[in-house]
């Protein structure tokens, strides 16, 4: 949905740890494959692959036990809410810990002990992630964290590690190392990487005194840093120019990472020291989330394939039809003014790092084409009321996602794109004019593809748009305490339905506003399409069933005339695998 992505930094913190939004593959079988250079760390050529039987099609990143017998993972039910499973990685035995009953859940790891889990998940208005505590027998939780994310503890158990950035509300906007202790105390910074507004993720040293740290170079790449806590020196282990996605410290100076250093995402190995590398996975799925026993002997990590497709139904629920088929990743849908088109971004074979595309296709699932060069990273299209343009936000791939610059094309005939402003474009109100969310700012502006500067609309930390042909504001607030979607009448008018702002849906997520400012629509449980009426906050379930159509992993776009839906699916495939003897 256009308008959560640009007005939700939440989505976008989503978007990040769920790594399959990153990533066009299509999960296949895995193999050992041999050193491509004079590797300095040698495979067991009798390692043994073996799968997990977990009963999900969907994981997070999952932990590990010290002695590689039990797994911690978060996974959602046929409802879409997430919660905690525990899991013999013997038996394939699993059991639910939490009740939680989550929108999203990113990551799980098990104390030294084996005694807790902790998982970060979001807050309930979803703004941002909280770390939360639980018995890895089960009982209630505890959060001990309110903005981080990717928990991971120490190795002596004494502190447990965690991530925060500008996404999450870091108190430097720049990506921050940060540790506490287990009872929630004595939270405090270890690293700040004032190159970076964006953290990746962290893996400790068995000694708990340095850790691996995945530094964002650029959207494209990244690249392994290792940093010594105590003096506070940093050296840099990789120079690829490739995207990491995840790092596990192993026993004897061996870091194992997850990389697209020749396509596909797949494990490889390098010496603390740096130097060689050793592929240890060749497959045609993505390999990443790796976590490690403490002799090394076992090595955990999820393989995930995530596509979507494009599916047009009544905003009643009749007459569902998916209109594309093919296995690929794709987002930001919409509906053209006569819903004759719908307007898709997809990214290019070989992920992000290759660029993504804007595109268009007949609602009869015909005539695809390509309406961008590919040179840059796309979302958010937005055809004009009339039909005769099109904007869309667009950054260049060594740039972070922040600093993305709003693009006006000919929706007839596309050529060159003409720059028309900064940010991430949210709705026209008319054929000339509309508005964007400033990412810097925190705020909205007003913008005209005639020219001219753009103008702050509305109040900071708020995303907003115009409704009923003006009457009404409607608006994301991130305002603590006042999370969630709101309405108020527009400055000037008098409504006594609406004397004061209403808040309509008190969390942050996939929210769509129809055309005409008539309807709200949201997604709560998959399958399942809500909406509430403006002004009054009358609330319905939409009849029929949606499928395909998540919270989480979905976008959509309702009609000019408000009588269909155009909305992507989510069909996910993860599966997590244990390699055994991996090492000489």
């Amino acid at each position: 949905a256009p308008i959560a992505e640009a007005s939700a930094p939440s989505r976008r913190w989503f978007l990040v740890l769920v790594a399959s939004a990153a990533l066009i593959v299509l999960i296949g079988g895995f193999s050992l494959i041999v050193s491509k250079r004079s590797g300095r760390v040698a495979l067991n050529s009798n390692m043994n692959f073996r799968t997990l039987p977990i009963p999900f099609m969907e994981i997070g990143t999952p932990g590990l036990s010290i002695d590689g017998a039990w797994a911690a993972f978060p996974a959602p039910d046929e409802y879409g809410k997430y919660n905690i499973y525990f899991m013999n990685t013997t038996s394939g035995e699993s059991r639910c810990i939490t009740s939680d009953s989550s929108y999203f859940i990113s990551s799980a790891d098990i104390s030294p002990d084996g005694s807790q889990v902790v998982y970060d998940r979001p807050t309930p208005a979803r703004v941002r992630p909280e770390i939360t505590m639980v018995s890895s027998v089960g009982s209630s939780s505890r959060v001990i964290v309110e903005g981080g994310w990717l928990p991971r503890w120490r190795p002596d158990g004494q502190r447990i590690g965690y991530i925060a950035d500008k996404t999450t509300g870091s108190k430097s906007g720049k990506a921050e190392f940060r540790t506490v202790r287990p009872n929630g105390t004595d939270d405090r910074v270890e690293l700040i990487d004032s190159t970076s507004t964006e953290a990746g993720r962290f893996s400790w040293s068995p000694d708990g005194r340095s850790i691996c740290w995945i530094k964002n170079i650029s959207r494209r790449f990244q690249e392994l840093v290792v940093h010594e806590l105590s003096t506070g020196k940093s050296r840099q282990i990789t120079f690829d120019r490739k995207a990491i996605c995840d790092v596990c410290w192993a026993p004897k100076g061996r870091i194992i990472f997850s990389s697209n250093k020749t396509g596909n995402f797949n494990l490889w190995m390098i010496s603390l020291s740096g130097g060689s590398w050793t592929q240890i996975t060749e497959g045609a799925g993505s390999e990443y989330s790796i976590a490690i026993s403490r002799d090394g002997s076992r090595l955990l990590y999820r393989q995930e394939q995530n596509v979507g497709h494009i599916w047009i139904t009544g905003t009643d629920g009749t007459n569902p039809r998916q209109i594309t088929f093919d296995d690929v990743y794709l987002w930001g849908v919409a509906f053209t003014h006569d819903a004759k088109k719908v307007l898709f971004g997809i990214i290019q074979p070989g992920g992000l790092n290759k660029g993504s595309v804007l595109c268009s296709i007949d609602r009869d699932g015909k005539n695809r084409t390509q309406l961008t060069s590919g040179e840059e990273s796309v979302n958010n299209p937005l055809p004009s009321p009339e039909g005769e343009w099109i904007i869309y936000a667009g950054n260049a791939l060594d740039e972070p996602s922040d600093s993305s610059s709003i693009y006006l094309i000919a929706a007839a005939n596309p050529g060159a794109p003409r720059l028309v402003g900064k940010g991430s474009p949210m709705r026209w109100i008319d054929d000339t004019k509309f508005l964007s969310w400033d990412f810097i700012g925190q705020h909205t502006r007003l913008n005209s593809i005639e020219g001219g500067a753009s103008v702050k609309f509305f109040e900071d930390s708020t995303a907003a748009i115009t409704l009923q042909e003006g009457k009404y504001i409607g608006y994301w607030d991130q305002r603590t305490g006042r999370e969630g979607f709101w309405i108020c009448a527009a400055p000037g008018v008098n409504d006594p339905r609406l004397p004061s702002p209403r808040r309509l849906i008190p969390m942050l997520g996939l929210i769509e506003v129809d055309k005409s400012g008539e309807y709200v629509y949201f997604v709560e449980n998959t399958g399942e399409l809500q909406r509430i009426s403006i002004p009054s906050g009358r609330k319905e379930i939409m009849q029929g069933i949606f499928p395909g159509l998540t919270a989480l992993n979905s976008w959509f776009d309702i009609s000019y005339d408000g009588k269909e839906i155009v909305y992507t699916d989510a069909q996910p495939n993860c599966k997590l695998i244990i390699i055994e003897n991996a090492f000489k």
